[in-house]
C-alpha cells in the first residue's frame, strides 16, 4: 500500500511527465493540493520537498513552488559536475591529527 506522501509526489511528477506542468510553470498551491488528495499540509511539504531535493521542482519564497526545466543536457552537467577538495599542508607526518 502506498503511503499518502508517495500518492501526491507520484502524481506530481506523473503531471510533469505527461506535460500537464511545462517548464518554469507554476504547480498548484499547497491548499489546492491538499484539497484535491484530502491529506494534510505537512504531507503535501514533504511530497514538495522531496521533489525540489530531486530537482523535479524549484521554490520562489513568496511566488510559489515551479516545474523546473528537465532538459537532457542539463541533467548531463549535473551528474558530471563534481567537486575536488585539496588540503596542502606541511610536515603531515608532525601534525597532531594525523
Amino acid at each position: 500500500m502506498k503511503t499518502k506522501y508517495s500518492i501526491v509526489k507520484d502524481s506530481i511528477k506523473s503531471k510533469i511527465l505527461d506535460g500537464t506542468y511545462q517548464p518554469h510553470q507554476k504547480i498548484s498551491s499547497e491548499s489546492e493540493l491538499m484539497k484535491e488528495f484530502g491529506v494534510s499540509r505537512h504531507t503535501v511539504r514533504m511530497a514538495i520537498g522531496d521533489l525540489v531535493t530531486k530537482g523535479w521542482l524549484y521554490s520562489k519564497q513568496g511566488s510559489g513552488t515551479f516545474c523546473a526545466d528537465r532538459t537532457e543536457s542539463e541533467f548531463q552537467m549535473k551528474a558530471n559536475h563534481s567537486k575536488n577538495i585539496a588540503i596542502v599542508t606541511t610536515y603531515i607526518s608532525d601534525y597532531i591529527f594525523p
